[in-house]
């Protein structure tokens, strides 16, 4: 039940999280292709195929990311909001990838094999959602100082990179960079959720992270001591639930209504 649930995420994640993100504009078909190609995937038996055909998703989100990245090129922009806004794309490229790399079962070497989907939806969500939301939160919330939110942004910028990097390199450096992202959503949230009371998606949005981030500190600080407190399926069923679809889906949502 846990594959498909985790299925389902990455689905979910397709079909609506990116397009609430922001307008898809000229990537609207190699979205709709690659959510398409994504979903049949799933229906494949042979691995290769369905590799294949998740293939579509990767170049959709290369398509993607390539505007906002050569306008970054063109003229840097180096505040946290736009690093940020730069990063979603990116980390939606890297999350399409995980996703054949699940279907050949091409996970960091030691680990289950259901690490790589995961992967691919930690990308989705930790990655590519928080990043927009966190951005919008910035800019539209908090337009003058606000230090712990831009510090909570700091550490989720870090801090996503760092734990694809952990899983690789050190055990200790994965369990920091889950640590500092917790830390950092949390810290946003708190001075976030003050500012949202006429705007009850958003509002939800972000009173879903305090119990969210809290089972995601839990659960480094158990994988890294051997203290297993919390198991994957149970932090599939709650923490990502809460992340995929309270924090980003409503998120988003709220924001696609505010702009209307």
């Amino acid at each position: 039940m846990t594959v498909h649930l985790i299925t389902a995420l990455i689905l979910f994640a397709a079909w609506v999280v990116v397009p609430l993100a922001q307008p898809l504009g000229r990537a609207r078909l190699p979205w709709l292709v690659g959510a398409l190609g994504l979903t049949l995937s799933v229906w494949v038996d042979d691995p290769r195929w369905a590799a294949g055909l998740s293939l579509t998703w990767v170049l959709f989100a290369v398509v993607y990311a390539a505007p906002p990245t050569w306008a970054f090129l063109r003229r840097p922009r180096w505040h946290l909001a736009a690093l940020l806004e730069l990063s979603a794309p990116l980390h939606l490229v890297v999350a399409a990838l995980w996703v054949p790399l699940a279907y050949l079962d091409m996970g960091p070497e030691g680990y289950p094999w259901v690490i790589a989907p995961l992967t691919a939806v930690h990308f989705h969500y930790a990655g590519f959602a928080a990043a927009h939301l966190t951005a919008r939160a910035l800019t539209r919330l908090h337009p003058t100082r606000a230090p712990l939110a831009n510090l909570g942004g700091g550490l989720l910028l870090v801090g996503v990179p760092a734990l694809a990097i952990g899983f690789i390199v050190s055990p200790l450096l994965k369990a920091i960079a889950a640590g500092a992202i917790a830390i950092g959503l949390l810290m946003v949230s708190l001075v976030t959720l003050p500012k949202l009371r006429r705007r009850r998606w958003l509002m939800i949005s972000w009173a879903a992270l305090p119990a969210s981030m809290t089972l995601s500190l839990v659960y480094a600080v158990g994988e890294y001591t051997g203290v297993w407190w919390l198991t994957i399926p149970d932090m599939a069923w709650t923490h990502g639930l809460l992340n995929a679809i309270v924090f980003a889906g409503c998120g988003l949502y709220g924001w696609r209504k505010d702009a209307a």
